[in-house]
């Protein structure tokens, strides 16, 4: 099997498209920067997507489109060149190309402003910002061309991810005090549920749109994760919690009659894992 991956350059694009390539299989990767892979079935494409469509000579399987401005305080032109522009391309490329099944790392930001405790994939959304509207009109570019799975994901923890989990860790390092509103807490996910995901999709033959929220498969508290971390690290930061009346968690039942991600301590002690190595 060939997968395309777009945005081969991020540090979780690289980890799904190695273990891709430790299948057995292979992987075409695109991106503006050389991504740190070596591997006999790995092939990189130079090639800035967003102004314009590559040509490939070999079939492609799958693709996983991964190509995208994540942060959160950019203007609607950057998103529209990052976000719509860049992922209208793919969307004329998988009418071209005819893959089984297209993979899109959307967002749970496509709910917007979130009012209901517990988040499916019926939610309403409501008032979402510049990023969630990106998402939300990405999966429906490219549903328009071939089956989509969209994965709405929450803050994905690895390597040089940024998100609540990545700024705690920084403060323990420093054994900074941290200051938290605690709440039942679901809302993470590392790159390995994402390609396991992938993986058990393409082994059950599940190739037809849908939409998954898709983070841990179980909740603990905030502060129980903040103090595992703190365990973890060692280190010496003092912790203030207060209740949060106000919180969502993510509901996993959709998902679970394919697929069981981690729960949240397996998540989190895998990040760490990989922090100190």
């Amino acid at each position: 099997m060939t997968f395309l991956i777009t945005g081969i350059s991020s540090y979780i694009a690289q980890y799904i498209a190695q273990k891709i390539l430790d299948n057995g299989d292979s992987v075409i990767g695109i991106s503006r920067t050389k991504p740190s892979l070596s591997h006999l079935n790995f092939q990189w494409i130079k090639f800035n997507l967003s102004k314009g469509l590559p040509e490939f000579k070999s079939r492609i399987d799958y693709i996983i489109h991964m190509a995208a401005l994540a942060r959160l305080d950019k203007s609607a032109v950057e998103y529209f060149q990052s976000n719509l522009l860049l992922t209208d391309y793919i969307r004329q490329l998988a009418q071209i190309i005819k893959p089984k099944v297209l993979f899109y790392t959307s967002s749970i930001k496509v709910y917007g402003q979130i009012e209901d405790k517990i988040v499916d994939e019926n939610t309403p959304m409501l008032n979402p910002d510049l990023y969630g509207m990106s998402k939300f009109y990405g999966e429906k570019l490219l549903e328009e061309a071939c089956q989509t799975i969209s994965m709405r994901m929450p803050n994905t923890i690895a390597q040089g991810s940024y998100g609540w989990i990545d700024s705690i860790y920084k403060k323990l390092k420093n054994n900074e005090s941290i200051y938290l509103k605690n709440s039942p807490y679901n809302h993470v996910l590392h790159p390995f549920d994402i390609y396991q995901f992938i993986h058990k999709i393409i082994k059950i033959q599940y190739f037809k749109t849908n939409q998954f929220n898709i983070c841990s498969s179980d909740q603990i508290t905030s502060f129980e994760v903040v103090q595992l971390m703190k365990k973890k690290l060692k280190s010496s930061s003092n912790l203030h919690a207060t209740d949060e009346a106000n919180f969502h968690t993510l509901s996993n039942k959709k998902i679970s009659g394919i697929f069981k991600p981690m729960s949240v301590i397996d998540t989190i002690n895998l990040y760490l894992k990989e922090m100190q190595d």
